[in-house]
Order: structure tokens, then sequence, then C-alpha cells
């Protein structure tokens, strides 16, 4: 016999103490509440119910949250051709937005939404960005490839040698966190509605 059923069998039988039956044993409607509190017990109890019925509503809300979010948000945000070969962006209620809330909204990279752009500005900031983002996952790599772009550009004369020493300086000590700022304030068009 389960340990909770035992418990419920000894709390409906008189008690063996002489002091009479248990108090349950007199009024069947706490003896009734009684079995059902032991029974739910036994089956993960009405804590383990409530949160399960918790989770479930809270699982649907969130169903149909994502759902009226996507069908709102990703198929009414536009992205409209503009007189430089860019991009402008539309929020679902026609306001002008930037390329970076265009991304978070639509679920798009930064770098997805400005790749097809013809805009000087963009370009360069999606090459900005693909550089950051080496900066991020492979630093030394990134390091060598600055490196050699520098000599490079010394050895066409396009930048003087002491200008190359202190470029390559600059690029050693470069933190992560340091070419975001920068690529920040270079590209704030893409970040801030101005």
């Amino acid at each position: 016999m389960a340990l909770f059923e035992q418990l419920q069998a000894q709390l409906n039988q008189p008690t063996t103490s002489g002091a009479g039956p248990s108090p349950f044993y007199d009024f069947p409607e706490l003896s009734a509440m009684n079995a059902t509190t032991y029974s739910q017990l036994g089956k993960g109890g009405i804590r383990g119910q409530l949160a399960g019925e918790t989770s479930r509503i809270v699982e649907e809300q969130q169903r149909s949250m994502k759902a009226a979010q996507s069908e709102y948000s990703k198929g009414k945000y536009e992205r409209v051709p503009n007189e430089v070969g860019g991009w402008t962006f539309h929020d679902p209620d026609g306001n002008a937005i930037t390329a970076y809330d265009y991304s978070k909204n639509t679920g798009k990279s930064i770098k997805e939404v400005l790749s097809d752009s013809l805009d000087p500005g963009d370009m360069k900031f999606v090459g900005s960005y693909e550089d950051f983002q080496d900066l991020s996952t492979h630093p030394e790599e990134w390091l060598e490839k600055k490196v050699k772009r520098i000599d490079s550009q010394v050895s066409n004369a396009e930048i003087t040698q002491e200008d190359g020493e202190a470029r390559k300086e600059q690029f050693k000590q470069a933190e992560p966190q340091q070419i975001l700022n920068e690529l920040f304030q270079r590209y704030k068009h893409i970040f801030i509605k101005q």
C-alpha cells in the first residue's frame, strides 16, 4: 500500500489510543477533501498540478505572442530603394526607421539587410562590420590581415613607413569594444535615426 493511501486509511479510522475516531471520521466532507488532497499529493501534488497548469498557460501565451509578433512585424516592415542606391526602411506604420531597427525587427542580420546596397556608405559599413566580426572571433588572424594590408600600403607608397608602423601598433593594442565603439561612431546613421 502506498504511503499516502496508508495515511488516508489511518485518518479515516478510529484512533487506537482510545481517544475516539480521527476528527475526519465524523465529517464526510473533510474526509472526502482529505482523500482528494492525498490522492493529488500522490500524483505530484496540488503544487505540481498548479505548476503544470501555469506553465501550460504561459507556453500558450508565448506561442500566441510570437505568432502575433511574427505576423505583425516580419511582413509589415519595408525596405525601399533610395536615390543613392541604398535602402530606406519603414516600420508597419510607415515611419522611417534605421537599418538596425529594421534588422532587429525582422530577425535579419544588419549585414544581410545592407549587403546588396549600392550606397558607398553602406558598402563601407558592411566591410567594417565583417572586419569587426573577424576581430571578435579570430583576433590573431584579424591582426595578421591588418599588418599585411599596412605593409602593402607602405610598399605601394600609399602611406609612409612611419604611418604604417604607427597603425600597426594601434591595431596591436585594439580591443574589440574599442573597435565596436568606433564602428558605431563612424556609422551612426545605421543605428540612430537622424
